[in-house]
């Protein structure tokens, strides 16, 4: 039997007993009318303008990019290209054109529906400024996050290698709109621009960016310039210590035509074959490939673990349409195990071919 409180008769005690119900409805109440307006925040979109690189006189592509799915029904995109910047923290260089892209030749959409009206190019090449409208009668574009968009360009011909550019997207001039037809609240990111000289090989890279011990690494493999690619082979090493399991490998359709057959042929090695029927894959550049591993909680956190391609006789290789083999400059970056994971991931989604919206 339970044993009453002492003041469970007492006015004090009836009266806490009435204050206690008052409060549990006030509660109820609230949790009816919904949550607060903190509550509600929405995070903003962010915009990214991937990093990119290009030769005197070529065409390069200039990426966007989210890090969230978010519909979006319609919307314009206004960038400018600055001035060079230079080495960063040292000032720009002299003499450097002010005008380093000659033209915008084509501009290309994703929804998940292939619905993307048309979207020109506006280009002004004084000032160098972007403007892109576009429209999904479906509202599906964002509606897997990852790349965005594309705008082709072709740089002039007095740009300079090693200079650098910064491309930034003009939130007073650009904006999102939802299914609904309300705005979409924006953040974003600038990328730079790099000039290679015409002589340099292409550069293909991969990077295991930072993880949080016992969590999945993603590892990102890819391009900063677009160039065709018809087949190759890439075989990637790295430490099977630090993976709970081999390595998945996954493509996004946006980056072009392809085909993997993945096989690994021992311990701590990934083997990467592909074929792209169209020859067209990395014409989106990016990161073309995610590898998604597991890792142990009992790797110590700062540890930065090597990845890399091997790169001697059968083993990784590019090959241009046309059956022209290429010369790569290979990049790697370990995978840097960090307590704090919260850092974006420059990984796409897995999408489908109903990504593609193309306008030449």
């Amino acid at each position: 039997m339970r044993q009453r409180r002492w003041d469970d008769d007492r006015p004090e005690g009836r009266h806490r007993s009435r204050a206690f119900w008052l409060a549990a409805a006030l509660a109820w109440e609230a949790l009816a009318a919904g949550p607060p307006a903190r509550a509600l925040e929405i995070e903003p979109l962010m915009l990214r303008v991937q990093d990119a690189v290009g030769a005197p006189g070529e065409q390069t592509a200039i990426v966007i990019r989210t890090y969230a799915s978010r519909p979006v029904r319609r919307g314009r995109l206004a960038s400018v290209v600055a001035a060079a910047t230079g080495v960063p923290g040292e000032a720009a260089r002299l003499g450097a054109t002010a005008t380093p892209i000659l033209s915008c030749d084509a501009a290309m959409v994703f929804s998940v529906n292939g619905d993307v009206s048309a979207p020109v190019c506006g280009f002004d090449v004084p000032t160098q400024t972007f403007d892109v409208n576009f429209e999904s009668l479906s509202a599906t574009i964002n509606a897997r996050d990852g790349v965005f968009g594309v705008l082709y360009v072709t740089l002039a011909p007095d740009v300079v290698p090693g200079d650098e550019y910064t491309i930034s997207l003009d939130l007073g001039g650009s904006f999102l709109d939802d299914p609904e037809d309300d705005p979409v609240l924006l953040e974003t990111r600038a990328g730079t621009l790099s000039i290679r000289a015409p002589t340099d090989p292409v550069s293909f890279s991969v990077d295991g960016g930072k993880v949080q011990p016992g969590s999945g690494a993603e590892i990102e493999v890819g391009t900063a310039e677009p160039f065709d690619l018809k087949q190759g082979r890439l075989l990637i090493s790295y430490d099977p210590a630090i993976a709970t399991e081999l390595p998945a490998v996954s493509a996004d359709p946006r980056h072009g035509d392809v085909a993997l057959t993945v096989s690994y042929p021992q311990a701590g090695r990934v083997q990467i074959d592909f074929a792209s029927a169209l020859e067209d894959w990395n014409r989106v550049p990016g990161d073309l490939l995610i590898l998604h591993f597991g890792t142990p909680a009992s790797v110590p956190v700062g540890t930065v673990s090597p990845l890399a391609f091997l790169t001697g006789p059968n083993e990784s290789a590019l090959v241009a349409p046309g059956s022209i083999p290429l010369q790569v400059a290979w990049g790697q970056n370990g995978i840097e195990f960090q307590l704090d994971p919260g850092i974006f991931n420059d990984g796409f989604d897995v999408g489908d071919s109903g990504f593609w919206s193309y306008v030449p």
